[in-house]
């Protein structure tokens, strides 16, 4: 089964569908790669022939592009947006090929932040990511089974090429008490040291079009 790849016009967007997470790179600042879910196996360099196989890549009109238009693209832009579905592992190979383009035309200025940590465990994270901690002590302090879900397996690829090519990592989540106080009472029920887990400015939408639309995607997760 192959993985359909978009990438439209703005900086890159490059959408395995569904999408349900982002990769952002920033001009002039860190480029940071955003993982949800990765694969059961990792390389160094870029595998052209995974890509040449298992992708089909268009652009924002659907029109089917090139591998070297694609690299383009990812390489120049300043976001790049990538989608998964959590138990497709195409999906997850084009997002490790993502992360080898990156880090091949970026060298070590690349964060990758995982969706599945919440920020308090960050200090954990940088431990086993700089090899202060094994493995089965990083999965037991950030309570994996509890705190994600799914196999340590699927992930731990992305891992060892992140300590293997010495890059950074961070844990991008609210914690889930905030989650669901956010969700039974709104944001304004939080108290002050509960908002500081948020951003200093959030603008809601009030497009009643895409909120039915993000209340559709998100039933669906």
């Amino acid at each position: 089964m192959k993985s359909s790849v978009r990438v439209d016009k703005v900086g890159a967007v490059l959408s395995v569908i569904p999408i349900y997470i982002i990769i952002q790179t920033m001009r002039n600042l860190i480029p940071v790669f955003l993982v949800a879910v990765i694969i059961l196996q990792v390389g160094i360099g870029f595998s052209a022939g995974f890509m040449k196989k298992n992708l089909c890549i268009f652009n924002a009109k659907s029109e089917k592009i090139s591998l070297k238009e694609f690299k383009e693209k990812i390489g120049s832009a300043d976001i790049v947006y990538v989608g998964e579905t959590h138990n497709q592992i195409n999906d997850h190979l084009a997002q490790l090929e993502v992360l080898k383009i990156l880090s091949n035309d970026k060298g070590n200025k690349i964060v990758v932040g995982f969706e599945m940590l919440n920020v308090t465990l960050q200090p954990i994270l940088d431990d086993y990511i700089s090899r202060k901690i094994s493995e089965k002590t990083f999965l037991k302090k950030v309570i994996w089974k509890k705190e994600w879900g799914f196999d340590f397996n699927l992930y731990k690829p992305i891992f060892d090429y992140i300590r293997k090519k010495r890059l950074k990592a961070l844990a991008l989540n609210i914690p889930k008490k905030i989650v669901s106080q956010i969700a039974r009472k709104g944001l304004e029920g939080l108290n002050e040291e509960e908002k500081k887990f948020l951003p200093p400015k959030i603008n809601v939408p009030a497009n009643n079009d895409y909120l039915s639309f993000l209340k559709k995607s998100f039933s669906g997760h």
